[in-house]
C-alpha cells in the first residue's frame, strides 16, 4: 500500500487539528489516487467497500433514475467525504447509490470502511472529525435547496454553509424575543416555529414557519430591534447566521443582492389573481384556493386583512402602514414575507407598478441608511 504521510492528510481542513498519531494510523490504511476531468470516481450500483476523502478538485454527484433521466444531487470538493456517516450506520459492503465524476483534476484518499471501523475504536477523534464532515455536507445540501441559493455554484454554497452554526433547539424554546437587539438570523433545517405578538396578555400569531424558511433576517439586515417573538413549536434544528456573517454573504455575492432587488421590483404593488377563491374556516382562519393550480394557502386574521388590500394599488409600505393603523402594532417583516409566500405559491399577479414609478421613489430611497443601502442603490440605478 502506498505511503502518504500524515502531513498530506493534514491538508484536509477538517483533519488539521486531529492528533498526529491518529493521522499516521489513518495514513496506514489509505491509498492516494488522482483522476482527470470526466473520470468516474465511483459508479452508481457498483459494489463498494471503500470510503473516500477529497483533497483537491471538484466532483459532481448524480444518479440515473428509473426513467433514465439524470438527477443532479450535489457538487463536492476538498474535505468532503464519500461513503461515511455516523459510525452506527456504517456497513463493510454496500452498493453505491450515485455516481461521482471529476469536474477537474481530483485527488482523493481511499480506504476500506471495515479498516476505518476498527481504527476509530482506537482513535475517537477521527470519528468526531468525520462526523463533523458529514454534518457540514448535510448543511451544503440543505442550503443548495433554498431559494435563491439553488442557482449558486459549489464554492458559494460551501462558503455560505461554513458560516452557519447548527443548533438543536427543544420545543417551546424562545429563539427571538420582540424588542431585543438583532444579532442573528436562522435557517430552519428541521422543525417548526411560531411568530407572534403579545397584546394585553393575548398572543396574536402572525405566521408559522417550517423547514426551509429563514427567520429574523430583515431586522438583522436593517439594524433594528426584533419586531416579534419566535418560539419553536417542535424540536428543531436551526442553522444560525451571526449578523456580520450574514452581511458578508450579501456583500460578497452580487447575484444575491440582485435577488433582493428582484423581490422589491416584483412585489412593489401586489395584486390578487382572479382565479383565487377564499373560504372561511374555524375561528379566525381563512383558506385561499387557486382554482387553476389547486394550490391552497391558510391565512390568519392578519393575513386576511392584508389579502383584502392586494388590489395592485398598494405598495408594501402602504400595507405596513395600514396594518399598524388597524392592529396598533408593527408588522415587522410579516407583510413582506406574506406577499413573498403568496407570490411564489401563485396567488398574486405580477406587479401593476412599472419601473418608472419605482424610479420616482429614488430620492426617498436614497435617504435610507443601513445595510440594505447597497441593494437599494443597485435597484434605483
Amino acid at each position: 500500500m502506498k505511503f502518504i504521510g500524515y502531513k498530506d492528510l493534514k491538508s484536509v481542513d477538517i483533519l488539521k487539528d486531529v492528533d498526529e498519531g491518529s493521522l499516521n494510523d489513518l495514513d496506514s490504511i489509505a491509498t492516494k489516487k488522482t483522476y482527470s476531468t470526466g473520470d468516474y470516481i465511483v459508479k452508481q450500483d457498483e459494489e463498494a467497500e471503500t470510503a473516500l476523502i477529497i483533497v483537491r478538485g471538484t466532483t459532481e454527484v448524480f444518479r440515473i433514475k428509473d426513467d433514465g433521466e439524470k438527477e443532479e444531487i450535489i457538487l463536492m470538493g476538498p474535505s468532503d467525504i464519500i461513503g461515511l456517516g455516523d459510525k452506527a450506520s456504517l456497513k463493510p459492503k454496500w452498493r453505491r447509490s450515485a455516481s461521482i465524476v471529476a469536474l477537474e483534476s481530483v485527488t482523493i484518499y481511499e480506504f476500506k470502511v471495515a479498516d476505518y471501523i476498527l481504527l476509530v475504536e482506537k482513535h475517537p477523534d477521527l470519528l468526531t472529525a468525520f462526523q463533523e464532515i458529514s454534518k457540514r455536507m448535510s448543511h451544503y445540501s440543505f442550503i443548495k435547496r433554498l431559494f435563491p441559493f439553488e442557482a449558486f455554484n459549489y464554492r458559494k454554497i460551501r462558503s455560505i454553509a461554513n458560516l452557519l452554526i447548527e443548533k438543536k433547539v427543544p420545543k417551546d424554546t424562545t429563539i427571538i424575543r420582540e424588542g431585543d437587539i438583532s444579532d442573528s438570523c436562522y435557517f430552519i433545517m428541521e422543525g417548526e416555529v411560531e411568530v407572534f405578538h403579545m397584546i394585553e396578555g393575548k398572543k396574536h400569531v402572525l405566521k408559522v414557519f417550517d423547514a426551509g424558511a429563514v427567520i429574523g433576517e430583515s431586522a438583522l439586515l436593517l439594524n433594528v430591534r426584533r419586531t416579534a417573538t419566535v418560539v419553536t413549536t417542535q424540536d428543531s434544528i436551526l442553522l444560525e447566521a451571526k449578523g456580520e456573517d450574514l452581511k458578508k454573504i450579501v456583500y460578497q455575492y452580487d447575484d444575491l443582492s440582485d435577488f433582493y432587488v428582484d423581490i422589491v421590483r416584483q412585489r412593489s404593488r401586489p395584486k390578487q389573481l382572479a382565479c383565487v377563491e377564499i373560504n372561511s374556516g374555524k375561528g379566525e382562519s381563512y383558506t385561499l384556493k387557486n382554482t387553476e393550480t389547486m394550490n391552497f394557502y391558510q391565512l390568519t386574521e392578519y393575513g386576511y386583512f392584508i389579502w383584502n388590500l392586494l388590489d395592485g394599488e398598494h405598495t408594501i409600505d402602504d400595507l405596513n402602514e395600514k396594518f399598524t393603523s388597524e392592529f396598533g402594532i408593527s408588522p415587522g417583516d410579516f407583510v413582506t414575507q406574506l406577499v413573498y409566500d403568496l407570490t411564489t405559491q401563485n396567488f398574486i399577479k405580477d406587479p401593476a407598478a412599472s419601473l418608472d414609478s419605482v424610479n420616482d421613489e429614488k430620492e426617498e430611497k436614497e435617504e435610507k441608511i443601513g445595510f440594505l443601502q447597497k441593494i437599494i442603490g443597485k435597484f434605483i440605478k
